[in-house]
C-alpha cells in the first residue's frame, strides 16, 4: 500500500484517505497512517501532539518527514511563523524559519522544507 518516490523520499500512501491524509481501518477503527508510521518507527505520541509532514505530502509515511508539534505549534507552521521540530531520545530540537526567509530561500530557487528538514537532520548528528 505503499510506494516510494525517490525525488522527495517519501514514502506515499496508495490506500484510502480523508481528507487527504492516509487512512488505515483496523478492528472497526480508522487511524491516521502517519501517526501510526511515526509511532511505529520513532515513538508514541504525547498527549495533545500532532504529526506535521516537514514534506507537506499528507500521505507520506516516512518517519524522517514527521514531526510531532502542539496543536498551537502547528497553527504557526500553516497559518504564520514556519516551525519544524524533531525529537530523538528526549532531546528536542527546534528550528524557526521567518516568512522572509522562506522567501529569500525561495528566490534562491530552493526549497524551504528541505533546508529545514537538512537542519534538523544536522542538529541531531550533534546530540
Amino acid at each position: 500500500m505503499v510506494y516510494h518516490s525517490a525525488d522527495v523520499d517519501c514514502w506515499v500512501w496508495n490506500g484510502g484517505t480523508r481528507a487527504g491524509y492516509g487512512q488505515v481501518s483496523s478492528g472497526g477503527s480508522t487511524h491516521a497512517a502517519h501517526r501510526l508510521s511515526y509511532e511505529v518507527f520513532v515513538a508514541p505520541l504525547l498527549a495533545g501532539e500532532e504529526i506535521h509532514h516537514l514534506c507537506e505530502e499528507p500521505r507520506c509515511l516516512n518517519p524522517w518527514h514527521l514531526v510531532p508539534v502542539t496543536r498551537a505549534e502547528h497553527k504557526l507552521i500553516h497559518w504564520g511563523e514556519p516551525m519544524a521540530e524533531k525529537r530523538r531520545g528526549g532531546t528536542r530540537v527546534t528550528v524557526y524559519l521567518r516568512v522572509e526567509d522562506e522567501q529569500k530561500l525561495k528566490a534562491q530557487g530552493k526549497d524551504p522544507a528541505a533546508w529545514v528538514k537538512g537542519l534538523v537532520r544536522h542538529a541531531l548528528t550533534k546530540v
